[in-house]
């Protein structure tokens, strides 16, 4: 009786943490030449979505001028143009405000995907891989090395990518769900040694 009230709170718990999501948004992007993980091989020259910065551009879902993409629960697919086809490297810069923005100058991307010519699986930089910063001539930063960013409620996942260099373009696949309640996971695992001593 116990067990099956303690499962009943933490099914509870659980569901509550599953339904709480915020809105998020993919702010910003920029592309840089890398090497095969991930490393910035050509200094501070980049290509980004930004109106404020003298960049040359890219572009999300065919907008290259301050894109600003809602990312709904489950799995979003955004379409990205590179004008070069060599090994490159996306940054992704997310937030909780629906503004094209990505931060102070130099800042490094909150996601980044590494991937060759014809790459059809992401490559996530490792931890301390510099990859390059949002800013004109910016400097390169060391990489935190997750394939997830925290956003408020939502943990935002890079799960699929691609790349085209006959048609210089791309999609990435982000999946949004809530930020595991480490509560709730700590009561699911009482509640299994509980239900074992019953029998």
């Amino acid at each position: 009786m116990y067990v099956s009230r303690f499962l009943g709170s933490a099914a509870l718990v659980s569901t509550l943490a599953c339904s709480a999501t915020a809105d998020t948004y993919l702010t910003g992007a920029l592309i840089y030449w890398s090497d095969a993980v991930g490393n910035n091989v050509a200094g501070a020259y980049e290509f980004d979505t930004f109106s404020t910065t003298p960049n040359s551009k890219m572009s999300l879902n065919g907008d290259s001028s301050d894109p600003v993409v809602s990312l709904l629960p489950g799995l979003n697919v955004i379409n990205f143009s590179s004008p070069h086809g060599t090994t490159l490297s996306l940054g992704l810069f997310l937030s909780d405000v629906a503004v094209a923005t990505s931060g102070p100058f130099g800042l490094a991307p909150d996601l980044v995907i590494a991937g060759a010519p014809g790459a059809v699986a992401p490559t996530i930089p490792a931890a301390g891989v510099l990859v390059s910063t949002f800013g004109q001539f910016s400097p390169s930063a060391p990489y935190h090395g997750l394939d997830y960013v925290d956003i408020g409620a939502d943990r935002v996942s890079v799960v699929g990518f691609t790349y085209s260099p006959a048609a210089f373009t791309g999609t990435v696949t982000l999946h949004v769900g809530p930020v595991p309640a480490p509560g709730s996971l700590a009561l699911l695992g009482v509640a299994g040694i509980l239900a074992r001593r019953r029998r």
